[in-house]
């Protein structure tokens, strides 16, 4: 087994040795709407987030890797937090009292449960909607280093696409 981003730099009497080669990483439509999901599962989501809303914002996203989509979600998470803070300083503060109760907070032990409760102390207060996340991704598509990392990401995976067809055709 072998993994690498340069798969024209490994010599092809070696690589017919594999019994199989493949792509790893390429995000599809679906990968895209899982991760927007799953990093924005940290915060508390108004009922407006629908599968179409989820759906679209990932369109948006063609070519992005999944760390792109991580600080997409991140930058939410921090204009949210930073929000709440400034507003309502004390109940931030109960909050991290909460967070802190049994002993000092460690995202280790952040299990479900307390991710559940986490949130919905927070819904108590706000939500986030799906114009903060649309928002989020306008901000980061603009931005050159990222519009950088999802055009090198998309000649990666052109020339990978265009390696496995001749690996394929030899071995055909």
């Amino acid at each position: 087994m072998g993994a690498t981003n340069n798969p024209d730099r490994i010599p092809m009497p070696m690589i017919r040795r594999f019994s199989f080669v493949s792509i790893i990483g390429e995000l599809n439509q679906e990968d895209r709407v899982y991760l927007l999901k799953h990093f924005m599962n940290f915060m508390p989501l108004n009922g407006a987030f629908t599968n179409a809303v989820w759906t679209d914002i990932a369109k948006h996203l063609e070519g992005a890797t999944g760390d792109v989509i991580r600080k997409i979600c991140d930058n939410v998470w921090r204009k949210y937090m930073s929000e709440f803070v400034a507003n309502k300083p004390n109940k931030a503060g109960e909050l991290l009292k909460w967070l802190n109760s049994d002993n000092k907070f460690d995202i280790r032990n952040f299990n479900d449960d307390k991710r559940h409760t986490f949130k919905k102390m927070l819904s108590e207060h706000s939500s986030v909607n799906p114009k903060d996340l649309q928002d989020s991704v306008t901000e980061h598509l603009s931005n050159i280093a990222i519009i950088a990392e999802i055009a090198s990401a998309k000649e990666t995976y052109r020339k990978a696409k265009e390696f496995l067809a001749g690996v394929n055709k030899l071995k055909g």
